[in-house]
């Protein structure tokens, strides 16, 4: 039995993890910046802590996640979310009390860059759009040249800050009030996959691939669909490989029927884990797992965002059967047998999203992860 510290608490992502974790004969402490978040009620947790946001608090982050791990005597931390590249940036200090289950900042921060990404790619097996990056000044000289391009920030999550239509008002719109650095990229148009695997020594443990079936508009998915794609199952192995990486990596790529191509990378974890659930994922994080991949099989889903969401549209755009098909099939993310409580405390956790997205003016997705993201400023 080993002692895991997972951080990143509030995601759906980590309390699959935490489930997986402790049905495997592991003990799983977790952590956040949030008082509610989503995994704290799971009865397979063994203790809960607020600790400081790693944003705007990065040295009270770190002592706070030492002196957890000390008195929890914690064996391996495990970070989950964009906190991530916190951990990553302090882990030649936290390494010190014990294994931290991420790859160096220098390369998760690269991986992060939408721009640089591109040239971690190269003879991987993947083909690679044409990437640009400019500045917001620069970028008012593609007006006239955005047909075919799509835009986004260097450094962006859940499809935010991404301009898909070649539309001059738009993107007029688009550049009004952005700063920072962007990428313009070549527009590829074919089918979108999204990838989850977990490496260890540059060896892929365990892989799955999706498509999100159910997305917020061109955002984040809430409906997930396992395939088999030989293609990118290959390009993941070889890039873990060739840069030896350890840790947990998703990528979103699009297949135009001739060549697969890479759109980013996502060096944590991603929607994909909930597709693995029945492996040893403990055993893949430490390197003690043969290599596997999750076939075509039962759809997950996050069934209130189902409910919420995608029966009113279904509703709107009279597809309710279709909608009531998918939904049969698929297995809701947040339920488990004996853990159910989920279905009531999902609601206390959105709350508390919903109240800090009111009192700091922001989306309710912003809000979901400013205090943990990193878009690239110096540390």
């Amino acid at each position: 039995m080993a002692r895991f510290l997972i951080t990143g608490a509030r995601a759906p992502v980590a309390l699959e993890l935490v489930r997986n974790l402790s049905c495997n004969g592991h003990q799983v402490c977790i952590a956040d910046s949030l008082n509610y978040p989503l995994a704290k009620n799971s009865r397979h947790v063994k203790k809960y802590r607020l600790i400081a946001e790693p944003g705007t608090q990065l040295k009270k982050f770190q002592q706070d996640l030492i002196k957890y791990i000390k008195e929890e005597e914690i064996d391996y931390l495990l970070p989950t979310c964009e906190e991530v590249f916190y951990v990553s940036f302090l882990k030649s200090e936290l390494s010190k009390y014990c294994n931290v289950i991420c790859d160096s900042f220098d390369l998760l921060s690269t991986l992060h860059s939408k721009y640089t990404i591109m040239e971690l790619a190269l003879d991987c097996g993947i083909s690679l759009p044409v990437t640009e990056k400019v500045n917001a000044s620069g970028l008012k000289s593609y007006k006239d040249k955005i047909k075919n391009k799509v835009i986004k920030k260097e450094f962006s999550r859940f499809g935010i800050d991404v301009l898909l239509i070649s539309d001059r008002k738009l993107f007029n719109q688009y550049i009004k009030y952005r700063s920072g650095n962007f990428v313009v990229q070549e527009k590829i148009k074919g089918i979108e996959y999204s990838t989850y695997s977990i490496a260890y020594n540059g060896v892929v443990m365990a892989h799955s691939c999706y498509q999100s079936l159910y997305r917020v508009t061109n955002s984040a998915g809430y409906y997930f669909k396992a395939v088999k794609h030989v293609k990118i199952q290959k390009f993941v192995s070889l890039f873990v490989e060739k840069h030896g990486y350890t840790g947990q990596i998703g990528f979103d790529i699009i297949d135009n029927g001739d060549d697969i191509y890479l759109i980013e990378c996502n060096p944590r974890a991603t929607s994909g884990v909930h597709l693995l659930k029945n492996e040893d994922l403990a055993a893949c994080l430490l390197g003690n797992a043969q290599q596997s991949s999750i076939m075509p099989g039962k759809p997950v889903m996050i069934a209130m965002a189902m409910n919420l969401i995608a029966l009113p549209r279904a509703v709107s755009e009279f597809k309710l059967v279709q909608w009531y098909r998918d939904y049969c099939l698929a297995e809701d993310i947040m339920a488990s047998n004996g853990d159910r409580s989920y279905i009531l405390y999902s609601l206390v956790s959105l709350l508390e999203l919903i109240k800090k997205s009111i009192l700091k003016k922001t989306s309710l997705r912003t809000a979901s992860t400013q205090d943990i993201e990193w878009d690239g400023r110096p540390l």
